[in-house]
């Protein structure tokens, strides 16, 4: 079973994000794979390891992305592919037009496992256009895989507390979610492999649908209020801040 996981470089989730000039800050900040590109990288990892076959990493992205397909093949992957592009690219067609173009040149690929959205935009749509594009059987949001009989076996949320089991075959592009796998951690004898095993770098040009144009931080939440007195005073007290203050009564 030959597998390729799209993964993108993210900011760290639990740094601070700076905002100055709509531009993100980018002089403090840690980079890491998206989590949700490493669930489906770690689930990947135990397909192959049971059923055999190579595992591909590809990214779109900057020079610096390619320490995220590094950290792939530390993990286990067997070969990664770096379009490299000269901005970071914001589009999500144009993203998933890309790689799909250079997934069509890679031959028997029976997976595409990505993350169901990348922690950076959150535009939860790279994953739904690349299964267009190239054809593929899709479902998304999958916590629970099992493989056998030549068929998959997919759990997925569907909100609301709604759940859905699934069997699909391949080819197929599943989109992982949150519960799905526990990433694990490179190690050392991993990174020293990766260094030696093929990394295939592309420059591309893109021309994004659209760009952003103002970007802001969230307004900084005022200390929360602390009403005293007896239950009547305190609610006297918060009708007037509605009312005065808030204006919503």
């Amino acid at each position: 079973m030959n597998i390729i996981v799209p993964i993108k470089q993210v900011p760290d989730t639990g740094i601070n994000i700076q905002i100055k000039e709509n531009q993100i800050n980018e002089s403090s900040l840690k980079w890491i794979i998206s989590p949700y590109d490493e669930f489906a990288l770690e689930e990947s990892l135990k397909l192959k390891s049971q059923w055999g076959g190579k595992l591909f990493v590809i990214s779109l992205g900057l020079e610096r992305a390619k320490e995220a397909l590094l950290t792939g093949l530390a993990l286990g992957a067997d070969e990664a592919i770096h379009l490299v592009t000269k901005t970071n690219p914001q589009d999500p067609l144009s993203v998933a037009e890309a790689l799909a173009i250079k997934i069509k040149e890679i031959s028997e690929i029976s997976l595409i496992f990505c993350g169901k959205l990348s922690t950076d935009f959150n535009n939860f749509a790279v994953p739904q256009m690349l299964a267009h594009l190239l054809d593929f059987p899709f479902v998304s949001n999958v916590n629970q895989l099992e493989y056998k009989d030549d068929s998959f076996l997919l759990k997925r949320e569907c909100g609301a507390g709604v759940e859905e089991l699934l069997k699909a075959q391949t080819p197929l592009l599943i989109s992982a979610d949150k519960g799905l796998s526990q990433a694990r951690y490179p190690s050392l004898p991993g990174i020293m492999k990766a260094k030696k095993k093929p990394f295939h770098t592309e420059k591309i040009d893109i021309s994004p649908r659209f760009q952003i144009k103002t970007l802001k931080a969230p307004s900084k939440k005022s200390a929360p209020l602390l009403i005293e007195g007896s239950p009547v005073e305190q609610v006297s007290t918060l009708v007037k801040i509605l009312r005065e203050k808030e204006k919503l009564l």
